[in-house]
């Protein structure tokens, strides 16, 4: 599966309210594997599926919060993109606690 793809199948997931802990961990390892850089929708659905679904990756957290830092630099004008990472990150935290 490519990136984008694997983002589709977990934002799928979060739309069914499906939480399939394997398939999760699967494509949170390829996701946090993958080379190729998030941008900030993508970073946004993510953090969006992992909220919802009370998914917790402390790997692929890592790996969005880095390709967030990265793509926030070459482009921030997208307020509600930004407002919606900044959401899911406080609610993450939350949970966490």
């Amino acid at each position: 599966l490519t990136l984008p793809q694997m983002i589709k199948v977990m934002s799928t997931l979060t739309m069914r309210k499906r939480r399939s802990v394997l398939l999760l961990r699967t494509l949170a390892y390829n996701i946090a594997a993958s080379g190729e850089t998030l941008n900030l929708k993508q970073s946004a659905d993510l953090l969006y599926s992992m909220c919802n679904l009370n998914f917790i990756d402390d790997n692929l957290l890592a790996k969005i919060c880095e390709d967030v830092t990265i793509e926030i630099k070459k482009d921030f004008k997208k307020s509600s993109v930004v407002g919606s990472i900044v959401t899911s990150i406080g609610l993450l935290k939350y949970k966490n606690n």
